[in-house]
């Protein structure tokens, strides 16, 4: 069996959003656990609270106004899986009109 994967999503009351993010999530290949952290406090922090939560192989964290594409959580565990010694990967990020 390959490794796991969750992800963990900080959020508060963007549910526009969040529902968009979970969306793409759910669209994987690969399925993923979710975490949702909906306190409030120093963002370090509730990933860290998120983290300690997940029972995936692998963590990774999203803000709740990211929309992953398809095939993201597929290329994550092939990137870490492809090199061992790799200790994280990143991708590009494309930030709408609207945000910038």
């Amino acid at each position: 069996m390959g490794l796991s994967l969750s992800v963990v999503i900080p959020t508060l009351g963007r549910e526009k959003e969040l529902t968009a993010c979970l969306a793409a999530l759910r669209e994987q290949s690969i399925p993923c656990e979710v975490i949702l952290v909906t306190e409030e406090g120093p963002l370090a922090a509730l990933r860290n609270q998120g983290a300690r939560k997940a029972s995936g192989d692998i963590i990774a964290f999203i803000d709740d106004d990211v929309v992953v594409g398809m095939g993201w959580a597929q290329e994550i565990i092939a990137a870490l899986t492809q090199d061992p010694a790799r200790g994280g990967v990143s991708g590009p990020s494309i930030i709408p009109h609207q945000y910038r």
